[in-house]
């Protein structure tokens, strides 16, 4: 890439920052490939404060050079690629709403006079609130990460005098903020409060960076992981360095021709093995020194367990296995059953005696074979080493010889692999909720990430392949156990009582009597939905403001409900409902009796309008009563045509 040095360019907005990108353009559409760009847009960075970024320049030149200096080829090097780039972007944004802009520093003579006390105080503040806030946690896990580029980048001299850190990051995180980050790690990986899934952002950039890992560079780390553990030891068991001469001359010859594959899209290698000389003691030597070669390689094992990561994700993802299920699985445990892979697995939570679990197996696609068969390649030495069977263990034997990882090390590596590669903090215990959540949220766009994850064609064909899996089945219902059940057997019983009203609710009422006539218990929810799981049926429950219930057994593809349409991504939002006219709003006795109070709402606000007032806000309450009032006639006679069926039906 273009970009080096910021402090040194005569004209800061006329700089390429990329090949045809300028620092001044308000958006940066880089292209990273032939059909794959990547966009950093500056124009809205301040939307979420309802002020225009176009109104404070300095604040936007800040926030585009410290976006510069995450690029994957700037000259702090904290970015590797393009997609953690992108998640450092969120961080930058987040940082500059709610720190910068909220403190007004938004012009060059106050973002030079930032006191290193003032971000303290904006941390602390974060640790002692973020409890209660996804926000604050973000700021504890993200910002001081964002902080450390911003303090690396003013010592390489490489930020302009105004706006060059004043501190270093010690001053700033304090053993608050600290403590506060291992508390939420801690928190998290018990999964207290975690049956939030991943958003289909997390999912996506952190199943692209796995892919790349398992697709891309699995081959080299493995044989380069290989090559560095099997080299020669001294007599007392210590592995050798890699010197020019000696016994790991060979060796030497090996990693100095090795090939890294690049990061995609840039010009960064995964490791780089480059020979390094420097005059060392030798007594053999008259002058008292020699002249030493030798090959740097711990950027190794780093990809080792970024590959090691990658995996563990990819399972855990896509099996609905729990840390304690992963951490148990052994080697040799794939198999092929009428032409679909299957793994053997120990389930806990469920068995009959969770300390020993039982044994079961389960139907996995193409990419968890490909993670499992990787992990059996990647650990093969260690596992040899000290005669394990285990599919994880460390990437280095120390003495304890542990025979398989640590449960709570797979919650540390799924966290780092989410915050890595999204720029938000994810964890563990999220990751079964996250394929239950697309499974039965609506949109479009978690119909095709759902089809990428597993690589089917039809989304049918994903849900009767996710019905094959008890674990990710289980997953569904207790997401829907844990944060809809109640309102789903309310809304069924209400079905099959008639106390339902409008065409949803006539619709269900067909179905659901052919399932299961009269009164809805709460094991027939499970079934209820499972029925539409197991026929391809996207599901999707929710409350509304109105009362009552929203209920989506459609793939959304024709038409786009209201509180989809209104939003600028593919997750409902309530507040663009539109209870009145939505073909997915199932009416009850609450939210019929909320539709009157919405009569009389509108009626009143009319009342207090002046008479020489807007006609035009007369006509839009008078619009709104009317539609309440047709909505609430409508609603009546279906009450009504419901309890004389009823009766004719009893009689």
């Amino acid at each position: 890439m273009i970009i080096k040095n910021l402090n040194e360019v005569q004209s800061l907005y006329e700089t390429e920052v990329a090949p045809g990108v300028r620092f001044g353009e308000p958006t940066w559409r880089i292209n990273i490939g032939h059909s794959e760009h990547v966009t950093f847009n500056f124009s809205s960075v301040l939307d979420a404060q309802h002020a225009r970024s176009c109104d404070y320049p300095d604040l936007i030149d800040f926030i585009k050079i410290l976006t510069a200096y995450t690029f994957p080829s700037s000259p702090t090097n904290e970015m590797r690629s393009w997609r953690s780039s992108l998640g450092m972007f969120a961080t930058i944004r987040r940082f500059a709403q709610d720190f910068l802009f909220e403190k007004f520093f938004v012009a060059k003579n106050t973002i030079s006079l930032i006191d290193p006390s003032q971000i303290r105080q904006f941390l602390n503040r974060s640790a002692q609130l973020y409890e209660h806030s996804t926000k604050h946690q973000a700021i504890i896990l993200c910002v001081p990460r964002l902080l450390r580029i911003w303090c690396f980048a003013s010592e390489l001299d490489a930020m302009p005098d105004w706006c060059r850190a004043n501190f270093v990051l010690s001053e700033v995180v304090s053993k608050d903020v600290e403590a506060a980050q291992r508390a939420l790690w801690e928190r998290q990986e018990d999964g207290e409060g975690g049956w939030m899934p991943l958003t289909a952002h997390q999912i996506k950039m952190s199943y692209d960076a796995a892919h790349d890992y398992l697709y891309i560079f699995s081959d080299a780390i493995c044989e380069a992981s290989r090559l560095i553990l099997t080299r020669p030891r001294f007599e007392g068991g210590q592995l050798m360095p890699v010197r020019k001469d000696g016994k790991t001359k060979k060796l030497f010859k090996q990693l100095e021709e090795f090939e890294a594959p690049f990061f995609p899209n840039t010009d960064n290698r995964i490791f780089e093995f480059i020979p390094k000389t420097k005059s060392v003691k030798s007594k053999g030597y008259t002058s008292g020194y020699q002249d030493r070669t030798t090959i740097d390689i711990d950027s190794v094992r780093p990809e080792v367990i970024n590959l090691k990561r990658a995996c563990i994700f990819v399972i855990g993802l896509l099996t609905g296995m729990r840390r304690a299920e992963i951490a148990h699985l052994k080697t040799g445990a794939l198999f092929v059953r009428d032409g679909v892979y299957y793994l053997t697995i120990t389930r806990f939570k469920t068995a009959s005696d969770p300390k020993k679990g039982k044994r079961d197996t389960i139907p996995v696609p193409p990419i968890v074979v490909k993670a499992v068969e990787v992990l059996e390649k990647l650990f093969a030495h260690q596992r040899q080493a000290i005669g394990s069977d285990f599919l994880l263990l460390s990437d280095i034997v120390t003495s304890k010889q542990f025979e398989k990882i640590k449960i709570s090390t797979i919650g540390k590596d799924v966290h780092a692999f989410i915050l890595e590669s999204s720029g938000e903090p994810g964890h563990a215990h999220q990751l079964r909720k996250s394929i239950a959540w697309l499974l039965i949220s609506k949109g479009e766009e978690n119909l095709d990430l759902i089809r990428q994850l597993f690589g089917h064609k039809s989304y049918g064909m994903t849900l009767r392949y996710v019905m094959r899996n008890e674990l990710l089945s289980g997953s569904v219902m207790e997401l829907l156990e844990e944060n809809y059940t109640e309102d789903l057997q309310k809304a069924l019983t209400k079905i099959a009582n008639g106390e339902a009203v409008g065409e949803l609710a006539d619709a269900l009422r067909r179905r659901s009597a052919q399932l299961y006539p009269g009164q809805i218990l709460v094991s027939e929810v499970e079934a209820f939905v499972r029925a539409n799981l197991e026929a391809g049926v996207p599901l999707f429950i929710s409350r509304i403001p109105i009362g009552g219930f929203c209920i989506s057994q459609s793939d959304l593809k024709e038409k786009k409900p209201p509180c989809i349409e209104g939003t600028d991504d593919e997750k409902p939002n309530p507040e663009f409902c539109d209870y009145i006219n939505c073909p997915h709003v199932l009416h009850t006795d609450e939210s019929t009796k909320n539709v009157e109070r919405q009569i009389v709402y509108y009626e009143t606000k009319r009342s207090y309008l002046p008479e020489d007032g807007d006609d035009r806000i007369e006509h839009y309450y008078e619009s709104r009563i009317e539609e309440n009032k047709l909505l609430l006639d409508r609603l009546r006679k279906d009450k009504q045509r419901i309890i004389a069926r009823e009766a004719a039906n009893a009689d």
